[in-house]
């Protein structure tokens, strides 16, 4: 017999890098492309990757600025919500300057974040998440959670605790320190 309910315990894992500085690959290849990608903690050590992601992605994030400025054509950023270390990567193309897309987008992230845009970021987040947490994913979404936090709210409570947002600029700035760029030429 199963027992009625099973359980288990993650074991926290401590966050180290796993190179040290940046490492730059070149593909020769003709594409004006460029891959930027940050080493960062899993989900269960931090969310500030997650609100990163929607600081630089959301149609009025840093780097549809880029686009307006016409310093890149387009992005892409990914982050997966992994339990432990895990690649926020971000892709840019349409560029004319390979190293002023970069440099841009580094300054981006390093920029620290105004009350303003943390305000606008944290409703944003917050109805993006509200709206999630009222569909039927929230089945799925939930009991992922209770498995592994054993809470089934465990990502939605972090996101609408407002000290998590303050950490953001100190965790960017530190982000940026080191990556990994595969860029196409």
């Amino acid at each position: 017999d199963l027992p009625s309910s099973p359980s288990f315990t993650v074991q926290k894992k401590t966050f180290i890098r796993n190179y040290d500085g940046t490492v730059k690959i070149t593909l020769n290849e003709k594409r004006d492309l460029v891959l930027l990608g940050f080493y960062v903690p899993g989900i269960q050590e931090s969310i500030q990757p997650l609100i990163l992601s929607s600081l630089l992605s959301s149609k009025a994030g840093r780097l549809q600025k880029l686009i307006d400025r016409r310093i890149i054509g387009g992005f892409t950023v990914d982050y997966s919500t992994l339990i432990y270390e895990s690649l926020f990567t971000v892709a840019l193309f349409g560029f004319k300057d390979k190293h002023k897309a970069v440099s841009s987008l580094i300054n981006e992230i390093k920029k620290p974040v105004t009350q303003s845009e943390l305000k606008k970021l944290k409703e944003r987040i917050k109805a993006e998440y509200t709206i999630e947490y009222n569909t039927l994913k929230v089945i799925n979404t939930a009991g992922i959670q209770q498995l592994l936090f054993g809470n089934p709210t465990y990502l939605f409570d972090r996101l609408f605790d407002d000290r998590e947002y303050e950490k953001l600029s100190d965790f960017a700035n530190k982000l940026t320190e080191q990556y990994i760029e595969i860029g196409y030429e």
